[in-house]
């Protein structure tokens, strides 16, 4: 009879490591999209909802660099984020208060729906009727 292994191995660190690539990951993504409204907001002269949409990116990736704890690589790209986002939100919230002259809204517009980019297609599986492939599954 078959009998796993005896393994060393902690499973509590990896699926806590796991975790936390979700809650990075997440983060992130949901940043970013809120940083691509931010700019679609601006092109519409709402620069007091792009800047509130920003200020919602930072407090992604604020939350995001927690669950990345002392993981140097994604603190990395996180830190990059955050700058990227804070060098953005400048010249929008410059616009804000000179240009436009727009209140800061007390809540981020939401974002638009996701959409689906691929269809789903049925699997069936198809009976091989080649001779070939008959002989080579018998042997």
């Amino acid at each position: 009879t078959w009998q796993p292994l005896p393994c060393q191995c902690d499973y509590t660190v990896a699926a806590d490591r796991f975790r936390r690539y979700i809650a990075v990951g997440s983060g992130t993504s949901t940043a970013r999209a809120h940083k691509a409204l931010a700019s679609d907001l601006h092109g519409q002269s709402h620069a007091g909802a792009a800047e509130r949409a920003l200020m919602e990116s930072l407090q992604l990736l604020n939350t995001s660099m927690n669950a990345a704890e002392h993981d140097a690589g994604w603190r990395a790209v996180l830190q990059q984020e955050i700058a990227d986002v804070e060098r953005i939100k400048k010249p929008i919230q410059s616009d804000r208060l000179i240009v436009y002259m727009q209140p800061l809204p007390r809540e981020a517009s939401p974002l638009p729906a996701a959409k689906v980019l691929v269809t789903l297609m049925p699997y069936s599986i198809e009976r091989i009727t080649s001779t070939t492939a008959e002989i080579a599954m018998h042997t």
